[in-house]
This record gives C-alpha cells, sequence and structure tokens, in this order.
C-alpha cells in the first residue's frame, strides 16, 4: 500500500510539474488600437500550443522597465490545450473597442513605438517574450499576429492583421482576439510571379 501511494504521488508531481511548465506563447497583440484609446483597448493573446491545459494565475507579464502585473484571477486562469486566452486592459466592450477579455490587467501597457512584453511563470521563469521596435508591423487599428513560424521574437515572422473585413472585430479594429491567428495566401500576382520563375528556371534547366 505504501509503495502505491508514493507511485501515486510521484506521478501527481509530475502531472503537476507538466501542468506547470507546458509551454505558451505570445500570439498576438493590440498595441495601438484605433476604435478605442490605448487605456481601454488594448489587449494581449496567448496560445497554449500543447496538449495539456495550463493555469496562468500567478504569472508575470512586464517590460524591462517598471510595468508590471502579477496575474490573480483568485482562482484558476486555465488555458485549455491547443486554446487561446485574451489578457485586456478594459472588460467594457463599449469603451475597449468591442473585445471580450479573460482577465483584465492593470500597471501595465504597451508603447506603441517599441516596448517588451514578457510573460514569466510562478518561478520567474521566461516563458515567452518579445522586444517590439520601429522594424515590426506597427500599425494603429490593426494587432501584431505570429505567422506561426519560426523565431517568436523576430519581427519577420509577424504579420500585420490585414485591413479586411473579415477580420475587422468590434467598433472596426482588425485582430481575431481569441481566434486563431489568419495568414493571407498571397495574392493572384505573387502567385503568378511565382509561376513564372518557375517556368524560366525549367527553361534554363533544359
Amino acid at each position: 500500500m505504501k509503495i502505491l501511494k508514493t507511485v501515486l504521488v510521484l506521478a501527481f508531481c509530475l502531472l503537476l510539474s507538466a501542468y506547470s511548465q507546458a509551454a505558451v506563447i505570445i500570439n498576438e497583440a493590440m498595441i495601438d488600437p484605433n476604435a478605442s484609446s490605448d487605456t481601454y483597448g488594448e489587449w494581449i493573446e496567448l496560445y497554449n500550443p500543447e496538449n495539456l491545459a495550463v493555469d496562468i494565475n500567478q504569472w508575470i507579464i512586464r517590460d524591462i522597465d517598471t510595468n508590471y502585473h502579477q496575474i490573480n484571477n483568485n482562482g484558476p486562469l486555465v488555458i485549455p490545450a491547443f486554446g487561446f486566452l485574451v489578457l485586456g486592459r478594459n472588460a467594457d466592450t463599449g469603451l475597449n473597442g468591442g473585445y471580450n477579455p479573460d482577465y483584465i490587467y492593470s500597471s501595465f501597457q504597451l508603447s506603441n513605438t517599441a516596448d517588451e512584453l514578457i510573460l514569466e511563470n510562478t518561478g520567474a521563469e521566461e516563458i515567452s517574450r518579445i522586444d517590439y521596435t520601429a522594424s515590426w508591423p506597427l500599425f494603429s487599428g490593426q494587432s501584431i499576429a505570429y505567422t506561426g513560424n519560426g523565431e517568436l521574437n523576430n519581427p519577420a515572422n509577424w504579420i500585420a492583421t490585414p485591413q479586411s473585413p473579415e477580420y475587422i472585430f468590434g467598433q472596426g479594429d482588425y485582430g481575431t482576439p481569441g481566434y486563431a491567428n489568419t495568414i493571407p495566401e498571397p495574392s493572384a500576382f505573387i502567385m503568378w510571379l511565382i509561376g513564372l520563375s518557375g517556368i524560366f528556371s525549367f527553361k534554363r534547366k533544359r
């Protein structure tokens, strides 16, 4: 019986460790809203790419200066397996541009031109981070969205959500808070150029 209890305790500890250490990434952010003020309209979307839920209660969002917020949900704040969670500055959809946050944070704001966005777990371990500057696709009213390919903290792997009707949310800004990022397909002209280059390449080989 003692051996069985020991095995169960070890299994529980391993499960708890996996639960707390699962990967979470910063997936999308509305840095400079146009439909509302920054005070109300900024939001951060997190994505859990693992098949295990992650509780981010007591985790920290911060930059390298004075912006700092420790999540306090008065209970678990769980990102489901392969799911999304939106952190926002205000819950009133009439003021925040029309998104629905899962959690409201304070004492943290995003600069419109250059800043750091760092996510740490309860052990102060850095889980996800972006350091955006003017080289990133920063446009008023458009969220920045990770393409899902390559290094996270690299502007080449992020896009501004396209100004297309299907990406409008709430009161007119562009983004997909709480949903998968939509990466636009290449235009017909780009596809034509790719096809043309392939034809010339084939002719040269012959």
